[in-house]
């Protein structure tokens, strides 16, 4: 049984807090320094074999503290488009891009793009009523809100926050706490695709080891998956991509070389770089496509 609750909004809000409206302008969000530090510092706080647990995973404030000066640009367009969602007719798909759109929603608020965000916020509360979730929006005017708070930042973000709350409340309280690795899924998905698209000269090397570092966390994406208790013939084919990704990450991160200060330098060459970047937008393809 998983018995971590996964913050996909906060992940999502938190993953892209490097990006920035226009290259010239970085936004920056506040990391509490308790929270700082390398991935690796992570893993050693992971706990796999804790009685009743299956997994922990890092909190999304420690994912943020990974992406925070990984220095992504904005990228117009590049989100999964608002229209697909009308094409998601299966509870694998709708699961799967509520967490899509979720992260979605985040990059854009973090940016700047008030009316996208409103867009795909109204996209994430559809989707929320058809996975049978409308409660997380019903227990205060949290839309009013964010529409009249819109262009605050810290204030959206509270809000965000307050919407993972209800959330992970809702599963805990229906025993449905299994389902939130599906949204983790599509927000991890779609959080690494949008860091791999905005790769650039300026930023190869940061964006390239936020990337590798995901590497643990992709281990126990795995692990949840494999043990869904409602797991069908769809998730097959998730798994395998992921496994490959992992496949992938696992070469490049034998590479890495401890730095003076700590971190970790991994030599990530181009055609392993671009290597990994596609079958990362092979499977983010995977998961939105519409047929």
């Amino acid at each position: 049984m998983i018995k971590k609750i996964f913050s996909i909004f906060v992940l999502a809000a938190f993953i892209f807090s490097c990006s920035s409206p226009t290259p010239e302008k970085q936004i920056d969000i506040e990391i509490p320094t308790e929270i700082e530090g390398s991935i690796q510092e992570m893993n050693k706080k992971l706990i796999e074999s804790e009685e009743n647990y299956d997994f922990i995973l890092p909190s999304p404030l420690q994912i943020a503290a990974i992406f925070q000066r990984a220095g992504l640009n904005y990228v117009p367009e590049i989100t999964n488009p608002i229209s697909n969602n009308s094409y998601y007719n299966t509870e694998f798909k709708m699961a799967m891009n509520f967490g899509v759109y979720s992260a979605d929603l985040s990059y854009n608020v973090l940016n700047n793009q008030s009316q996208k965000s409103i867009d795909y916020l109204n996209v994430v509360r559809d989707l929320s009523n058809k996975l049978g979730l409308s409660a997380i929006f019903e227990t205060e005017p949290l839309l009013e809100s964010f529409e009249a708070n819109i262009n605050n930042r810290d204030s959206i973000i509270y809000i965000l926050s307050k919407l993972q709350k209800n959330l992970d409340l809702y599963l805990d309280e229906n025993d449905a706490r299994y389902k939130s690795i599906i949204y983790f899924t599509g927000a991890w998905v779609e959080g690494m695709y949008i860091g791999a698209k905005s790769i650039d000269k300026r930023n190869r090397n940061a964006v390239a080891n936020r990337l590798i570092e995901q590497l643990s966390l992709l281990d126990n994406l795995i692990k949840g998956l494999k043990n869904y208790p409602k797991k069908t013939e769809e998730y097959d084919p998730v798994i395998a991509q992921l496994e490959q990704i992992g496949v992938q990450m696992d070469e490049i991160s034998k590479t890495g070389v401890e730095q003076e200060d700590g971190s970790i330098k991994f030599d990530v060459t181009d055609d392993k770089l671009d290597s990994l970047t596609q079958k990362v937008a092979d499977l983010r393809t995977y998961l939105t496509k519409t047929n």
